[in-house]
């Protein structure tokens, strides 16, 4: 087993880990889906509207950053987002997720869609390891509609434990199928640090464009290279 220190290290996004995880369904676009990025922020600010109005302001916060990391398999994975509300009450905290979706609330999935559940119970974990006194949270998954501004909520109570193993378990299942992309990503970058110049000495231009591939690597910026057989 590789030390921690040696463990490549994943960065992650909740989002990412929830959709390469738990998204299921047929190629159809969801309700929930094809909302420009400006009215999702809109209506997730509506969300956050209606919650500041429901709590007194020192109870709910807004766009709480959270992060963690696990080793598994050989890897280290950094987890990390931003959860869209955190309320703190007197006998218990809710976190909320917030999703937009455009036509009838009756096309939505009874329940609450599996994804966005996955993606708030992730949430959900991450903000325990830092409330060690909390044995539970409350989850609520609130969407909004675009047309009519209707929400439709969703609530649920997860233990520490629940939460604990559905993290682990998302976690290995992402390394299921993605340890392969990852020691693939690793050791092609291992052997572009190996590798050596197969020549003896450089010929006219060579070093000046060396310099200038390696100028836009680390700038990413488009290099346009003339060569006899063309550009």
């Amino acid at each position: 087993m590789d030390s921690i220190e040696t463990q490549p290290v994943v960065h992650l996004s909740v989002r990412a880990l929830a959709e390469s995880v738990h998204r299921r369904g047929g190629l159809g676009k969801p309700v929930y889906g094809g909302l420009s990025s400006q009215d999702g922020i809109r209506l997730h600010r509506l969300c956050f509207k209606a919650l500041a109005e429901a709590f007194s302001p020192d109870q709910i916060k807004p766009e709480v950053t959270l992060s963690g990391q696990i080793q598994l398999d050989g890897f280290t994975l950094q987890i990390g987002g931003r959860c869209d509300a955190v309320a703190i009450l007197p006998q218990s905290v809710c976190l909320f997720e917030f999703k937009s979706f455009s036509g009838s609330p009756s096309k939505l999935p009874p329940e609450g869609e599996p994804l966005h559940w996955a993606q708030v119970k992730l949430y959900a974990h991450l903000y325990l390891t830092e409330r060690s006194d909390l044995d539970q949270l409350d989850l609520s998954l609130i969407y909004v509609s675009d047309n009519s501004q209707t929400h439709v909520k969703h609530i649920m109570t997860c233990s520490r434990s629940l939460l604990s193993d559905f993290f682990i378990q998302t976690c290995r299942q992402y390394l299921l199928f993605a340890t392969d992309i990852l020691r693939g990503e690793s050791l092609r970058h291992q052997s572009g640090i190996d590798l050596s110049f197969p020549f003896s000495q450089l010929r006219e231009g060579q070093k000046s464009f060396m310099q200038a591939v390696i100028q836009s690597t680390r700038t990413g910026q488009p290099l346009m290279v003339a060569a006899p057989t063309g550009i």
